[in-house]
């Protein structure tokens, strides 16, 4: 009876001690889950930067270090092309898209997302002897605009349906560029802050129409299959945001 006891109390010791080793492995196991982002191929400074085919820098790379840190866990990127990219997040391919907004998918209920953490503004590049100015899509009659492939512009789009001016996609906003230089477009259509970075604040070749395009709110979209919990990401995002990292991290790439 003496022995049997013995070997009772044993059992359930050691029931007990693998019971907390497999809590722990499991533990350890959640922690060092990675954080994957997605990003878009076609997506330029300041936003990310690529060297040599690989991604070294940026905005969203910083903010992605930044929230890693803040999850207690490692962040790698995966590159998409535009039109592919939502779809990667819904199969959850990649935990989060950090440049997004609600607007710019076919069906934004299909994720969770943050709250907006800055504004993107979309201008007009101009050629120095091209129009004057750019005040209203009217402005634009009869212009070949260049545009990113799989991009959403949704106060141009009537306009490119109507044919009241035409659309000229390319990948990159370096190709649009190029091609306003050589006068194959008449104008073009990017971000504020990625014209300031590609051209420079001031540039005696090109000048910004008055008229601010599109303004959206950029948010980070989060795939309901994400293995770190979508509740969790966006909880860090938002103490990220609380305590002013987000901004810091911003101040960084305004020209």
């Amino acid at each position: 009876m003496a022995l049997s006891n013995a070997v009772g109390g044993t059992t359930f010791f050691c029931m007990r001690w693998l019971a907390f080793f497999l809590f722990l492995a499991l533990s350890v196991t959640a922690s060092a889950q990675t954080l994957v982002l997605g990003y878009s191929d076609s997506d330029p400074p300041p936003y990310y930067f690529v060297e040599g085919g690989n991604l070294a820098g940026g905005f969203f790379f910083d903010l992605g270090q930044k929230l890693a840190k803040q999850l207690g866990t490692t962040v790698v990127f995966h590159a998409y092309p535009r039109k592919r990219i939502e779809d990667a997040l819904a199969r959850g391919e990649v935990d989060a898209l950090p440049f997004e907004n609600p607007g710019w998918d076919a069906d934004a209920r299909r994720f969770l997302w943050s709250k907006p953490y800055f504004v993107d503004r979309n201008r007009i590049l101009l050629p120095r002897l091209g129009p004057t100015d750019v005040r209203s899509a009217a402005d634009l009659k009869g212009l070949r605009i260049g545009t990113i492939l799989g991009y959403y512009y949704s106060t141009l789009d009537a306009g490119f349906t109507a044919g009241t001016f035409s659309r000229e996609d390319v990948q990159t906003l370096r190709q649009n560029i190029a091609k306003l230089q050589s006068g194959r477009i008449d104008a073009l259509v990017a971000s504020e802050y990625e014209l300031d970075w590609a051209v420079g604040v001031k540039n005696g070749a090109f000048r910004k129409g008055s008229w601010i395009v599109e303004a959206s709110f950029v948010s980070m979209a989060v795939s309901p299959l994400s293995p770190l919990a979508p509740e969790t990401i966006i909880k860090a995002l938002d103490t990220l945001q609380n305590e002013g990292a987000i901004q810091t991290i911003w101040a960084k790439y305004q020209r």
